[in-house]
């Protein structure tokens, strides 16, 4: 069994853990294996959490989370061996990730890649672009993006958005 792959980028602050969480409570039928970057940004409500075991949470809609404190490939490998159980693998890329390179990585194990989101936050968005710093790794999130969600469009004035 291959287990559909999509990976979630998008700078720092951009709703990446906010579409995750979402996905996660959501009532679709859907067992999802999930990677993160850090426990602490997945604010899972705690009645979904069956289950908390070092670098795995394990939730009560049959969905887990694993940390890739070890490294990506070991945790696309842990939730490969328990592919029966679920029916998608998402990566939350961490803010500085390029998404499009954690997709290559991870097509070291065959996985269909459903797609590469990226999120990107409609007020914050131009100023990061323009950041010395920050500029080329939000304009490589977004290149490397099969879909785009602009998020929170309600902050900006109409005339910035």
């Amino acid at each position: 069994m291959t287990l559909p792959l999509t990976v979630i980028g998008g700078y720092l602050g951009a709703g990446k853990t906010t579409l995750l969480n979402r996905i996660l409570t959501e009532d679709h039928g859907r067992r999802f294996g999930v990677i993160v970057n850090d426990f602490g940004a997945v604010n899972v409500d705690a009645s979904l959490i069956a289950n908390h075991d070092g670098d795995t949470i394990s939730l009560t809609n049959g969905c887990i989370c694993c940390s890739a404190t070890d490294g990506t490939a070991e945790a696309i490998a842990r939730i490969v061996k328990r592919s029966a159980a679920f029916d998608h693998i998402i990566i939350e890329a961490s803010g500085v990730a390029e998404p499009g390179k954690v997709a290559r990585n991870a097509a070291g194990f065959r996985l269909p890649l459903d797609g590469v989101i990226v999120l990107a936050d409609a007020e914050q968005l131009p100023d990061q672009a323009a950041n010395r710093y920050a500029g080329r790794s939000v304009l490589a999130q977004l290149r490397q993006a099969d879909v785009i969600v602009l998020n929170k469009v309600d902050l900006p004035s109409p005339a910035r958005l």
